[in-house]
């Protein structure tokens, strides 16, 4: 481009002409124009090409920072500038007036580009309509804090901040939660207040939806002592308080002040904010935050900047009002802890709740994540860890079973187990004996009807089946699995039969995919999940998943799939079991798949 003298923003012929041209391969051609895209040198709009900056730079060398004076953001605005190799011009203004005589003074055709920290507080369409203004009149900015009216800005995602704690807060066993927020002034506030509603709704808990205190940014020691005198008097029962504040909060006030009203931080009362402090990881107790990295929305910021201040020399400034929000991650420190009111019982089921495990692909650490599988395939349910392996015995499924495992078109649908071989397998401390073979008449499993599911090696699906096991028996375990499972939809039966006398039954109930706004999430009626992997998968009592490994030799991570067990202990082991009954639903989706059936002698 410097050979040929060409201007900023003549167009140059497509990447197929210059390939051409070239005698080059598309995919050569392509590769170098990213290049060239990335550093500035070329614009691509659509299938067109036009010569942008022939320097190395991002396309902009300096910016000017309209920020305010008390802001904790700007050390992180330097840092970020000084890293980027951009020359910061700082403006600080201590009021909304101030602010936009500032943009005023940028009105210029000579600005390079301006990043906007806006007044939290009233008043905003001032603001909004000079920095409309300067955005008409070419000059590139960027709002952080609060939307901009029809120009970028780059947001924390609060909202999200906000559903990390209330889940956070659940897990623990908090249901008395309140919220201090600084005056609802802008529209960053409304949306946090309306997605604390949302969230108390979806989480049930109808108590804690107006418990709110609204502070103005600067939150003072009245205003403390207020807040501690709601939290001992009509707002006791509260257990933990969510906290956002634009300014400086004086924490430790408030953890002093509640220590005097004998309400002690973790051990009593839970605090997070929804934003962090540099001083929050020094205090006693640390105080945990939900934050979204400060410097990844500065940086972003001037990378926006920078491609609008490239964009404009080349074409020009449009309208563009695209928002960037960043995620926030969950900093848990001791300020935090399990609620107060929560029984033993409760504690004890928190303790030991098997997590929904992520899939392999979401996993940080895939050595730990198989070992855990592995560990959740092996750990015995405490009754046939304590019997001898002569004590079980095999029912035979040979006479039922109506699909192959490991062919196309068998199992539960379209897709096999081709890694689940035949034979005997020892799953949470039970025997299973698996039929199947290489070939596709050799069928290993008994898929019953549904309405995605209707024949099997060339005959219609059972709903209904009678085994017979005419023995005495501690316990039954099952090994079956599910396919296109709904959110909490009995499907099935297992019944368990003395002569015509029903002795007990077991419905199965999937638990699925669990809605957004779901308000049961210990799930205690679920006792089997979709084998599917993308599915939230558990253990639940007497009903435990027992992962497969379905994924070939050269995989970085392994796929898995999910079966599950289910124990079934006899109330009268001193009595023979004479037949087990297996019922489901056909109109249903959900299609259960049984694989084997373990007799725990008595």
């Amino acid at each position: 481009m410097k050979t040929n003298n060409l201007r900023v923003g003549t167009r140059i012929p497509s990447e197929r002409a210059l390939a051409r041209q070239l005698g080059l391969p598309h995919y050569s051609i392509n590769r170098a124009m990213a290049n060239l895209i990335f550093e500035g040198m070329i614009i691509r709009e659509g299938y067109k090409l036009f010569c942008g900056s022939s320097k190395m730079t991002d396309g902009l060398i300096s910016c000017h920072l309209v920020i305010n004076y008390n802001s904790m953001s700007l050390r992180s605005f330097r840092k970020v500038a000084r890293e980027l190799g951009i020359s910061l011009i700082v403006h600080r203004w201590e009021g909304r007036d101030e602010a936009v005589s500032m943009l005023h003074e940028l009105d210029s055709s000579t600005t390079p580009g301006i990043i906007f920290e806006p007044p939290f507080g009233h008043g905003n369409y001032s603001w909004e309509r000079t920095t409309a203004r300067l955005w008409n009149h070419g000059i590139p900015i960027i709002c952080t804090g609060a939307a901009g009216n029809g120009f970028p800005s780059v947001l924390a995602d609060h909202p999200l901040a906000l559903k990390l704690i209330f889940e956070h807060f659940n897990e623990l066993g908090h249901t008395e939660l309140a919220f201090v927020s600084t005056l609802r002034l802008t529209p960053t506030g409304t949306e946090i207040m309306d997605a604390w509603k949302l969230l108390c709704g979806q989480f049930n808990f109808p108590s804690s939806l107006k418990r709110i205190i609204e502070f103005s940014p600067s939150v003072v020691r009245e205003d403390i002592a207020e807040l501690i005198n709601r939290l001992s008097g009509d707002w006791k029962e509260v257990t933990s308080l969510v906290v956002y504040t634009e300014g400086l909060f004086n924490v430790s006030h408030l953890v002093e002040g509640l220590a005097k009203r004998k309400k002690s931080v973790p051990k009593d009362f839970s605090i997070i904010f929804l934003k962090d402090q540099s001083n929050f990881c020094t205090m006693t107790p640390a105080i945990s935050a939900a934050n979204a990295d400060s410097s990844l929305i500065h940086e972003t910021a001037f990378r926006m900047i920078q491609r609008l201040a490239r964009r404009k020399d080349a074409m020009g400034l449009t309208k563009a009002g695209g928002s960037v929000r960043v995620h926030p991650e969950l900093i848990l420190r001791g300020s935090t802890a399990p609620s107060p009111n929560c029984t033993r019982q409760k504690r004890a089921l928190l303790a030991a709740a098997t997590p929904l495990l992520p899939p392999p692909g979401r996993e940080k650490n895939p050595a730990e994540f198989e070992r855990n599988l592995r560990s959740a395939l092996e750990r015995p349910y405490p009754l046939a860890a304590r019997t001898e392996k002569s004590c079980f015995e095999q029912l035979d499924l040979r006479p039922h079973v109506n699909r192959p495992l490991n062919f196309r078109r068998g199992w539960l649908g379209d897709l096999p187990l081709r890694k689940f071989d035949p034979g005997e397998h020892v799953i949470h401390g039970v025997p299973f004996h698996v039929n199947g073979g290489n070939s596709r008449s050799d069928c290993g499993a008994i898929i019953f009807h549904s309405n995605v599911n209707t024949r099997g090696n060339a005959k219609v699906l059972p709903t209904h089946l009678r085994l017979s096991v005419g023995s005495k028996a501690k316990a039954i375990y099952i090994l079956h699995g599910c396919g296109y499972a709904r959110f909490l939809r009995s499907f099935a039966t297992y019944s368990f039969y003395r002569g015509k006398s029903r002795i007990d039954k077991v419905p199965l109930v999937s638990l699925g995919q669990p809605p957004a706004d779901n308000k049961t999430p210990d799930f205690p009626t679920a006792n089997i999940q979709d084998w599917w992997p993308d599915l939230p998968q558990r253990n639940f009592p007497h009903a435990r998943m027992a992962p497969i490994n379905e994924g070939e030799g050269n995989e970085t991570i392994s796929r898995y799939v999910y079966l599950y067990t289910l124990e079934w202990i006899n109330p009268k082991p001193e009595r023979p079991i004479d037949t087990i009954e297996i019922e489901v639903t056909p109109e249903q989706s959900t299609t259960l798949g049984v694989l084997a059936v373990t007799i725990l002698r008595h």
